[in-house]
């Protein structure tokens, strides 16, 4: 018993993990269908693809950065290069695959490097790459098809739709990417460069780290996590699906991938945050979506509800309220 105290410790102290057990106890006190281990399966299943994009999105805030594209790369980006070098091009699913998954890589460093080597706004520089995304990504829609059902491999199956005893492969892909993340962010000094950069640049600068490259590798990282995330999902439907939205970077995912990252306790003024608390993020947004569903019988509160604990979050974050206490003090002097 006692070698579970710490962990407890720690778990009580995190306001994310506290939420998330009194929001998991007050479903499943008032939901009976809330309570069933299938259901409990179903809720970390549904997050895993969400919380492989929000891993990616999660490093690049810390550096101080942003990612709006990382839905558009999700969604149109690999869904698309994917489905057609599978099915027009009649290349072996091994390719497609690592193709989408050096497409995510490729428009990584491209924002990258605008942002860092140009000096663009990151919100900026990202929301026109969500635009070009979704351009291109009906470009080669229209150009070999958007109809990509039937794209059945038992090899690539087993990514998204086989187990191990009751659990999900996706989820435990997801635990993986996890703790290798965990592991990343507290264990490595790329780590430590990754906190040390969104802390302070000029300081990290000085220091000796090289803060174009880490921001280039960090949004590297999440073009391929949305690239990544977006196989996982193809695996488990066996099929290539493009969802067109009016608004580029802003579909729903990409509410819900900011969204778990600042509900998760990462700054969005960068330099501080746990992947720790970013996991109770992911699944607080999960235990909600579930229960709301099972309330109202559809999706229509889940957004609305999200956006609530996003505005609940930004409002606690540290970094901010110290920011707004200093402007308030030099206001006054």
């Amino acid at each position: 018993m006692r070698r579970f105290l710490p962990l407890l410790k720690t778990i009580l102290s995190t306001p994310q993990w506290l939420l998330l057990i009194l929001v998991a106890i007050g479903f499943y006190i008032f939901l009976p269908s809330f309570r069933s281990v299938d259901n409990l399966i179903t809720v970390v299943f549904m997050v895993s693809y969400l919380g492989m994009m929000a891993l990616g999105e999660a490093v690049v805030v810390i550096a101080g950065g942003f990612d709006l594209s990382v839905g558009a790369m999700n969604t149109y980006l690999a869904g698309v290069v994917f489905g057609a070098s599978w099915v027009h091009f009649n290349l072996p699913w091994a390719v497609g695959f690592t193709l989408c998954l050096l497409a995510g890589v490729i428009a990584g460093v491209i924002n990258g490097l605008l942002i860092t080597k140009l000096k663009l706004n990151a919100f900026l520089t990202t929301f026109a790459m969500a635009g070009a995304i979704l351009g291109a990504g009906k470009l080669i829609a229209v150009a070999t098809g958007t109809d990509y059902t039937g794209l059945k491999d038992p090899v690539f199956s087993l990514l998204g739709s086989g187990r191990l005893g009751p659990i999900p492969v996706p989820v435990i892909v997801f635990i993986v990417l996890g703790i290798l993340f965990y592991y990343l962010t507290t264990k490595t000094t790329f780590g430590t460069s990754i906190y040390a950069v969104g802390n302070n640049e000029i300081a990290a600068r000085i220091s000796g780290i090289n803060v174009d490259r880490i921001r280039i590798i960090t949004y590297a990282m999440c073009g391929f996590l949305a690239s990544f995330a977006r196989l996982v999902e193809i695996s488990h439907e066996t099929q290539s699906m493009m969802i067109m939205s009016d608004i580029p970077g802003f579909e729903p995912i990409v509410i819900q991938i900011i969204g778990a990252v600042f509900i998760g306790g990462i700054s969005v003024l960068g330099g501080s945050g746990k992947i720790s608390g970013l996991i109770a993020g992911i699944l607080i947004i999960g235990v909600v979506s579930n229960g709301l569903e099972i309330l109202s019988g559809g999706t229509i509160y889940i957004m609305l509800a999200v956006g609530l604990l996003i505005i609940i979050s930004a409002a606690l974050d540290p970094s901010i309220q110290r920011r707004f206490r200093g402007r308030i003090r030099i206001r006054g002097s």
